[in-house]
């Protein structure tokens, strides 16, 4: 069962006309879909945008079972905007928005694609340890019932 929600998601993420819209759009490419991640071997700068489900976690109860399946999310953008207002200096690094953006539309294509019974989404932005990659990943989690094995 599990291999068959992770295969549904990396179909639902490979297929949204809306990631592949926007990341045409700021990237001039399509994003890349990966099931699984080796930190030895991340993808590389051609690979992104990148969409990676990176992490499952798995709870059961009685014939019911809660699946949730996190998505890391990773954009390259060199660019630090400075404005002044008011005196005040900003500084806004376009990755991290974007990657925000696109975790964004990660979460749509989830819900729009209904494949998946009421999913709960959570998100939770990474901190830039690799300047120009902006990461940010979200959870998917589902709820199903058990098959009986008789």
């Amino acid at each position: 069962m599990i291999r068959q929600n992770l295969e549904t998601l990396r179909d639902v993420l490979r297929d949204s006309a809306e990631i592949a819209a926007y990341c045409q759009a700021k990237y001039s490419k399509k994003h890349s879909v990966f099931i699984g991640l080796n930190p030895q071997n991340p993808p590389r700068k051609e690979d992104n945008p990148s969409l990676s489900i990176i992490g499952v976690r798995i709870e059961r109860a009685g014939t019911r079972e809660k699946i949730s399946m996190t998505i890391g999310i990773c954009v390259e953008k060199d660019n630090l905007a400075d404005s002044t207002a008011n005196g005040v200096t900003t500084k806004t690094y376009e990755g991290f928005l974007e990657a925000e953006e696109l975790r964004e539309k990660v979460e749509r294509a989830v819900i729009d694609a209904r494949k998946f019974l009421l999913p709960k989404i959570e998100s939770e932005s990474i901190q830039n340890e690799i300047f120009p990659l902006f990461t940010t990943s979200t959870t998917i989690s589902i709820e199903e019932v058990i098959p009986s094995r008789s």
